[in-house]
């Protein structure tokens, strides 16, 4: 895939989204270079990469579950205050929600795909 192009969809992402976009630029295409090393240039091409997607947002809701229950431990063992654990439960939360938005977007992109 041409970096450039990468680089430029997520820099309007994040720009979208408004977030900092230079640590996400780079580790997507750290990501990337991984798979091209280990996998060929266009190993993904052809494949159900919206499965995998798909699967890999219920991996990242369920790492951010995992985290508000350790928050929770450490708020009841008196680790972190009211404030620390409220302010780190609602962005898990967030986090959450928008995994749910990527697995239906990639369930409703491979929808229109086949359709």
């Amino acid at each position: 895939m041409d970096r450039n192009w990468v680089a430029s969809i997520l820099r309007d992402a994040c720009g979208h989204a408004r977030v900092p976009h230079q640590d996400f630029i780079n580790g997507v295409l750290a990501g990337l270079e991984v798979g091209r090393k280990q996998y060929g240039e266009f190993a993904y091409r052809g494949r159900n990469n919206n499965k995998e997607g798909r699967y890999e947002a219920r991996d990242c809701a369920a790492y951010a579950l995992m985290e508000m229950a350790d928050m929770q431990e450490e708020y009841k063992e008196g680790k972190v205050d009211e404030q620390v654990m409220a302010m780190s439960q609602q962005h898990l939360l967030q986090v959450v929600v928008m995994a749910a938005q990527i697995d239906q977007h990639f369930a409703l992109a491979r929808h229109y795909r086949l359709s």
